[in-house]
């Protein structure tokens, strides 16, 4: 009996190459794989939507086992431990406690588990320390909030009371021209209102009296203001429209005989127009028939047939069940087919596929079951248009 270790080796490696070949993921046993491991686990779970209450034995579980291998060889090269035998599930053992990435990765196809596989290893690493240490910037799992504590300087102090007396010097300059300039426009409102003269005074006779020299020194004559009275007119009434009556003047013509001589009348001859009687008789142009040949039926459509099939890959390792992808290419859109294999292995799955997008191709997964080696196993694709057949076997 062969070694469980080789095995999930060859496993995990053959997982790296399926990575490579159908996702274009380098699965390298880094940190940086765990994410794209992540994206690879996505992809195959929307895949099988309508395949996850097969079982432990169908096509889900046979591919959860091939990347939990994976995840397994990871967990072994980081915190060391091996692989072990649990009755029929493969387990690995670290350190006294026992692990199973593969029923991790199998119930996360199904959907029963919506952890991340970095939350997977961060519970593996808080219960078995790692052998190689992790760095603090690659701690598991890179997705879950991570808490930064920032520290801060202390920030220098100025003097206060400078900066105080500076203020308050600054806010009493302010309001000091505040102030001034409300005076200033209160004194320039009191010179408007005070500075009208009143009705009748002259303000430069006042002017000239008051400083017009007098007869005696000791005496200085005051100016006498004579209010003149003013006049008030009264309110005139604009008188309402009258209505003034027209008169009337009616003409009346009067006959008034006149010997005025009479206009010899003059005889005017006039062109007679003899009317000619024209009759319009329709036209009849011969319409001449016109022989449209006849344009023969359009040829009926080439029937609809399977143009190719294929398997992939075509080449697989002995004594694995593989993911295969059956794949048909109709002529025509809307067409789907059947798997049929030929013996049949093991662990094998068949499936069926249906063109629903419109570009007459159709594809699906299936198992290939575990073949011996120098194993060859007969696809057959089977559709309403006929049927194409495929192979694939082992070294």
């Amino acid at each position: 009996m062969s070694d469980i270790n080789s095995e999930m080796r060859k496993l995990a490696d053959y997982a790296v190459r399926t990575a490579k070949d159908r996702y274009n993921f380098d699965l390298d046993y880094s940190d940086q794989s765990i994410s794209r491991l992540e994206t690879i686990l996505e992809k195959i779970y929307w895949g099988f939507s309508d395949r996850r209450d097969e079982g432990e034995g169908g096509l889900v579980y046979s591919t959860a086992t091939i990347w939990g291998s994976y995840l397994g060889e990871f967990m072994i090269q980081r915190w060391g431990g091996k692989w072990n035998l649990k009755g029929a599930k493969q387990v690995v053992t670290i350190k006294d406690s026992e692990f199973s990435p593969i029923n991790f990765i199998y119930q996360k196809l199904i959907g029963r588990v919506r952890d991340k596989v970095g939350d997977y290893l961060f519970e593996v690493n808080r219960i078995a320390p790692p052998v190689k240490p992790i760095p603090a910037q690659q701690a598991y799992p890179p997705l879950r909030e991570q808490v930064y504590v920032e520290q801060f300087e202390d920030i220098p102090t100025q003097n206060n009371s400078r900066i105080n007396k500076t203020v308050l010097g600054i806010i009493g300059a302010g309001i000091g021209i505040v102030i001034i300039l409300i005076l200033l426009a209160f004194g320039f409102l009191k010179i408007l209102n005070s500075g009208v003269p009143a009705a009748g005074v002259d303000p430069l006779v006042s002017l000239t009296n008051t400083l017009s020299p007098t007869g005696t020194a000791s005496a200085t004559p005051t100016p006498t203001i004579t209010t003149l009275s003013t006049y008030t007119p009264r309110p005139t009434s604009t008188p309402h429209p009258s209505h003034t009556p027209t008169m009337t003047f009616t003409v009346t013509a009067t006959a008034t005989f006149t010997d005025s001589p009479s206009p010899t009348p003059r005889r005017t001859r006039t062109p007679t127009r003899t009317p000619t009687h024209e009759h319009t008789y329709p036209t009849f142009t011969p319409i001449t028939p016109t022989n449209t040949p006849t344009q023969p039926p359009p040829p009926p459509p080439p029937p609809v047939v399977i143009e190719s099939c294929s398997v992939d890959p075509s080449t697989i390792d002995p004594g694995f069940a593989v993911i295969l992808n059956f794949s048909a290419h109709f002529s025509a859109p809307g067409y789907g087919f059947s798997i049929s294999l030929s013996p049949q292995y093991p662990g094998y799955a068949e499936c069926n596929a249906q063109d629903d997008d419109g570009d007459g191709t159709a594809s699906c997964n299936g198992s290939s079951g575990m073949l011996p080696s120098s194993a060859s196993v007969t696809v057959t694709f089977k559709s309403p248009v006929g049927d194409c057949s495929s192979s694939f076997s082992t070294p």
